[in-house]
């Protein structure tokens, strides 16, 4: 994706094959807002979201089990890495 808005002007882009594809994101990008990059959301959300949804998908423990167990992962995850 175009990490400038003006790129998405260029002729060789608008004749790309992927031009209505990437639409999409230029909207987003427009109206969106940026997600945080503070690396409690790596240690803590993003590792412990993807645990749980894999159980649940899989089911090795309902959503509300699944949601309170990554919940204790992430708190106990960012309080250890606010240690370092």
């Amino acid at each position: 994706l175009p990490s400038r808005n003006s790129v998405y002007d260029q002729r060789s882009v608008k004749a790309s094959k992927v031009y209505e594809y990437i639409q999409g994101f230029k909207e987003q990008s427009e109206v969106g807002t940026p997600m945080p990059t503070a690396p409690e959301m790596n240690a803590g959300i993003w590792s412990n979201g993807a645990t749980m949804l894999s159980q649940i998908l899989s089911g090795d423990a309902t959503a509300e089990v699944a949601a309170k167990e990554a919940q204790e992962r992430a708190e106990e995850s960012i309080k250890e890495l606010r240690k370092k």
